[in-house]
Formats: structure tokens, C-alpha cells, sequence
């Protein structure tokens, strides 16, 4: 009985192993259905390089039934440099090409034609990530694509964008690089970039918030009543005294700028940099020998300056155009140390250069965008551009020694003693004195165009663009939605709206001169030259009454 028992078992045993050599997995089917053909689909698929496509070999039986045999046929690839294939059929595109991939069972075998192509976008970012500080009135961003294959790559003007909240900010130049958000209001916006061949999509989160720009503070528009006062000196009577209010003293201060606490003003024939507490109007001296004209870099009265005009600050230092230097200088705000950026203090001229080798001739305007200085060369009728890292200067628009007043692109466009200049980010505002006009210009294309006055006649008249009416337009500033002039021929301040060239006046009367405080038309300037502000009111170099104004 026991002798029967192992011999059946050893039956059972032996069975068992030719069965299964005689059935390989994927060779017959479990009723017996054996395999007869192999199918891989896709057929001739591709694959962007660096990414996988899943290949699935069917078995197709003599039965006529088709089945999964993709994990028991043996894959390989023709070419592993074009493309590589592992055990269960997951196939990747090494390099744009082809490969034969092939699936086999034995003696039979099935192949198809893999095709790497270019690799595919996988994922988009959107940069600056979630900016929530506050910005400039137009904002840049890039789109960066991630591949595939592993690379990255600046994808911004070949994608769409939006903004969730157009009444947050709107998007400007869509299809080109960079792309502009420009401030309309107060808060929060997604700005997407979507690409139109994958859908897929990355986007950051803008928050328009108030800050100082450019030395001035802007985000909102201000809400002013025209009321004028004297913060800083005595009008008529000039000096170069440091003091609180009315006992300071200035000779002709011209450019301004704030950081929202204090005000820095180019005292021109004091040959100084000064400050201007807001909340006291306590005046002390920054930079610069009192009625010392020259040229030294340096730290305090060490240092000396012939004729500042324009300034301009990122709360940090401070900007300093030289009128009488043809040069551009940086003052340390709280060390008050004076160094030389571009510009040559002997030699005018229009030469586009780094540091020294670049010169101006006679420039009066400055503004600070970014890493770039843009400055009104007035005498060679020219908008530059100075990089401030590297001390480069180029020429934006206007041609050195050619005065006119056509609008056109870079260098065929004309000014005629360009003065003053401010900007929303994205464009460039110019108060173009002789030619009794404001300007704009497109910061990425040096594009010019004349938004308000014109250039045939001088005058006064509150009005829409070309038909209003300036006379000797001198400062300018901005708060994102509307421009600030100071009318220097007409002795008032006036108003822009940049969205329609709306001209109104906010203070002054045109033609009556003086330096008397008043709400509207009954203040009086005398020669008001640089405009700033601190979000809430607007501050004015009163340059013929030797006094700083305030308008509320």
C-alpha cells in the first residue's frame, strides 16, 4: 500500500513538470489556446525625450482570444541611445530619433517604430514668486518651463497670460518679454501663464500694496484739496542754514525726492545734498561744502558738488544728476558718503560708455527703475540709460544735438531740453520744457509719443492731451494713475490722468507769481522746479522763492 502511495506520487510529480514546461506562461492559454501572433500597441508610438511611454504586447491565440502578455514577453530596443525599454515595457525617449522596439515569446516576436521628438513641457513657473511688498506701478514677470528631458527654459512670450482681477492689475505687452502687470488697485490678483499647446498652466499671486518707489510713494491716487504750505525756509530769502522750518535757509533748491519720512533736496547753488524731516521740517546738510562748487567723492563736507540737480533714491541712497559735473553720483543716505557712478566732471559730451568714459552734457533730470538709472540729458536733447551695477550708459531715445519735438522710436524721436522724468515701471514720463510738453516713453522699445501740450505753442489752458497747454513744464512725479508737473512758466502745479491726458490744475494761478500758502488758485509760486510724494501729499521745490512746499 505504501509502495503504491510513492509511486502514484512521483506519477503526479513528473506530471506536474511537463505540464508546465509544455505551458509556459504566455504560451497557451489555460484552456489550451496556444499563442500564435504577438501585437504592440501603440503602434509606432512617440515619446518627448526624457519622458516614458508604457508599450503593452497583447497575445493573440489560436483560439482567436487576444491576451495581456506584457509582463512575460522579453523586451529589448535596436537602439538604446535613442531608446531605452525595461522588463515591463516602459519605454523612454533618450535623444530625438528612432529605435525598433521589440517584444518576443520564443520564436515569436512583434515589433514598432518608437520616435523620440522634442522633449515635452511638464510643469510652468511663474516668477517673482508671490510678490507682496510694495511694487512699482507695473510689474514684470517670466514664465519658466520645465521639460522632460530635465531642461528648463524661459517660455514668457510664447504663453498666454491673465490676471484673475482686472481691476487689480491688467496685463501689458502679452505676447512679447517681458510681460507687465500695471497696477490699477489696492489688493490681491492670481496672475496666470497657460500654455496653448498643454493646458498646463503656473501662476503667482500679486498683491498691489503702497510703497516708495522711486522716491516717491505711490499705490492709490492721491486725494488732495490743493492746499499749500511752506514746510522749509523763508521765502526771499536765500542762505544755506540748517535749521527747523522757516529758519533754514536754501539758494534755488531744485530736485526732490522722499522716502517718506524725510525729503532729500538738491540744493543747486548751496552746491549741497539736504535733508527735510516731513514731520518737523528740520533741515540739516547731507553732502556737499555750502557755496563750494567742485568735485570730490567722499564722506560729509568732504565731499563737494557743482550744481546738483535731479535726485532720485531707493530708500537706501540717493541719485544725484550733476548740472554743473555732467556726472551721476550716489550718496550713502546714512553715512552721507559721495561716490561717482558714470560721467565725466571735465568733459561734455554724449558718449555712451562705462563709468568715466560715459559723458552728458548739461543733464537736470533722474529716475530710478529697477537697476537703471534713466536721466534727462537736457543740453544733448537725449534720454539715457545708466545701469547702476555697471556703470554702463546707453542712449534710450532722442539723438545728442538734435533738438526737435517728432515723436518716433529711439533715436528718431526728438526733445527739445528734456527736464524732469518719472516712471510707472514700464514707460517713462518727460516734461519736455522748450517744447511745452509731456512725454512718454515705452521703457523696453524706447518708443516715443506726446501725451499731453504741444509743441507749436506755449501757453495756458487746462484740457485734453494736445490741447492743453503748458509753459516751461519743469518737475514731474507720479502716483500710478495720475502725472504731477510743476508749470514752471505758469507758477501752478497741474494734473495728468495718463489713462485719457486729461489736464486740470491743482494749485497756483498761471501767470501771478509768489510765495504765498492758500488752498487752489490763491497760492502763490515762484518758479516751482521738483515735485515728489509721500502717497498723501505732494512736495515742491519753490526754486524762486528759496522754500519747500507742501500741497495737501
Amino acid at each position: 500500500m505504501s509502495m503504491w502511495i510513492r509511486t502514484a506520487a512521483l506519477m503526479v510529480m513528473l506530471t506536474s513538470f511537463f505540464t508546465a514546461c509544455a505551458h509556459k506562461p504566455g504560451m497557451r492559454t489555460d484552456s489550451g489556446a496556444a499563442l500564435t501572433a504577438i501585437e504592440i500597441t501603440p503602434a509606432d508610438p512617440g515619446v518627448p525625450k526624457g519622458a516614458s511611454k508604457q508599450l503593452v504586447a497583447g497575445g493573440i491565440y489560436s483560439d482567436r482570444t487576444r491576451h495581456d502578455i506584457t509582463s512575460y514577453v522579453t523586451w529589448t530596443s535596436t537602439d538604446t541611445s535613442r531608446a531605452l525599454v525595461n522588463g515591463s515595457g516602459l519605454a523612454k525617449g533618450m535623444d530625438r530619433g528612432t529605435a525598433i522596439i521589440k517584444a518576443s515569446l520564443e520564436n515569436i516576436s512583434a515589433h514598432t517604430t518608437l520616435t523620440v521628438i522634442e522633449p515635452a513641457l511638464v510643469s510652468l513657473m511663474v516668477t517673482p514668486e508671490n510678490p507682496n511688498s510694495a511694487w512699482e506701478p507695473a510689474k514684470s514677470f517670466s514664465a519658466l518651463g520645465a521639460y522632460s528631458d530635465g531642461t528648463s527654459r524661459n517660455i514668457t512670450s510664447t504663453v498666454q497670460w491673465s490676471s484673475s482681477d482686472e481691476t487689480i492689475a491688467g496685463i501689458v505687452n502679452p505676447g512679447g518679454a517681458p510681460i507687465w502687470a500695471t497696477r490699477k488697485g489696492i489688493g490681491s490678483t492670481q496672475i496666470t501663464a497657460a500654455d496653448p499647446v498643454s493646458g498646463i498652466t503656473g501662476s503667482t499671486k500679486l498683491t498691489s500694496a503702497i510703497g516708495i518707489i522711486n522716491g516717491t510713494l505711490r499705490g492709490k491716487p492721491l486725494d488732495l484739496t490743493g492746499r499749500v504750505t511752506t514746510i522749509a525756509g523763508m521765502a526771499g530769502a536765500s542762505g544755506a542754514a540748517d535749521g527747523i522750518g522757516n529758519a533754514a535757509r536754501f539758494n534755488n533748491p531744485f530736485g526732490i525726492t522722499t522716502d517718506g519720512t524725510s525729503l532729500f533736496v538738491s540744493d543747486m547753488y548751496n552746491h549741497t545734498v539736504r535733508k527735510v524731516e516731513i514731520a518737523t521740517g528740520t533741515v540739516t546738510t547731507l553732502a556737499g561744502v555750502p557755496g563750494s562748487r567742485g568735485f570730490s567723492d567722499g564722506t560729509g563736507a568732504v565731499t563737494m558738488f557743482s550744481s546738483p540737480a535731479g535726485v532720485a533714491s531707493d530708500g537706501t541712497n540717493l541719485y544725484v544728476i550733476e548740472f554743473g559735473n555732467h556726472a551721476v553720483r550716489k550718496v550713502i543716505i546714512t553715512f552721507g558718503s559721495v561716490s561717482t557712478i558714470a560721467g565725466n566732471a571735465t568733459i561734455v559730451g554724449s558718449a555712451d560708455g562705462v563709468g568715466a568714459a560715459a559723458t552728458f552734457g548739461w543733464p537736470y533730470g533722474i529716475v530710478l527703475s529697477g537697476d537703471n538709472l534713466f536721466i534727462a540729458d537736457t543740453s544733448n536733447h537725449a534720454i539715457r540709460k545708466l545701469v547702476v551695477s555697471t556703470g554702463a550708459v546707453t542712449t534710450l531715445a532722442g539723438k545728442a544735438g538734435v533738438a526737435g519735438s517728432n515723436d518716433g522710436i529711439g533715436a528718431s524721436a526728438r526733445f527739445n531740453n528734456p527736464y524732469s522724468i518719472t516712471t510707472d515701471g514700464a514707460n517713462l514720463f518727460v516734461t519736455d520744457t522748450n517744447n511745452h510738453t509731456i512725454r512718454k516713453i515705452v521703457i523696453t522699445t524706447g518708443a516715443v509719443s506726446t501725451i499731453a501740450g504741444s509743441s507749436e505753442s506755449s501757453g495756458y489752458a487746462d484740457d485734453l492731451g494736445k490741447a492743453a497747454r503748458f509753459k516751461g513744464p519743469a518737475g514731474i512725479t507720479t502716483d500710478g494713475v495720475n502725472l504731477y508737473v510743476t508749470d514752471f512758466g505758469n507758477n501752478c502745479i497741474r494734473r495728468i490722468v495718463v489713462a485719457t491726458g486729461a489736464v486740470s490744475t491743482i494749485a497756483g494761478t498761471a501767470g501771478a507769481a509768489g510765495a504765498i500758502d492758500g488752498t487752489g488758485p490763491e497760492a502763490r509760486f515762484g518758479w516751482p522746479n521738483g515735485i515728489t510724494t509721500d502717497g498723501t501729499s505732494l512736495f515742491v521745490t519753490d526754486l524762486g522763492s528759496n522754500i519747500i512746499r507742501r500741497i495737501q
